[in-house]
């Protein structure tokens, strides 16, 4: 559901590049730490679209998701990743409705 590490067996030299395109800081473990990332991303989504990337700002986010903005940087080093992150999770939603459409009787269908 949330970013995943590309491999942790990585040598040095490609590990720096991996961790570059996992932007999550860290992966919540709690219930109440996914939910709360979740908001954060619900929030962000909802100001980009409203206001802009550019405009959007980690404080503006914070303040709508009701958390502080280090809770954002305890698991988002930067805006950035914020988009990165929801970009996923879209992904991850379209790629369950293909599979939800592609079931044996799906198919069967004209």
């Amino acid at each position: 559901m949330f970013c995943q590490p590309i491999s942790k067996s990585m040598p040095d030299s490609k590990s720096s590049r991996a961790s570059k395109l996992n932007k999550m800081r860290r992966q919540p473990q709690q219930a109440r730490s996914q939910e709360r990332v979740q908001q954060i991303l619900d929030v962000a989504e909802q100001l980009f679209v409203e206001i802009g990337y550019e405009s959007a700002t980690t404080r503006a986010i914070a303040a709508q998701a009701d958390v502080s903005v280090g809770s954002i940087y305890q698991f988002f080093p930067d805006k950035e990743a914020i988009l990165k992150a929801l970009a996923i999770r879209y992904l991850q939603k379209q790629y369950q409705r293909f599979l939800d459409l592609h079931t044996p009787v799906a198919m069967t269908l004209p």
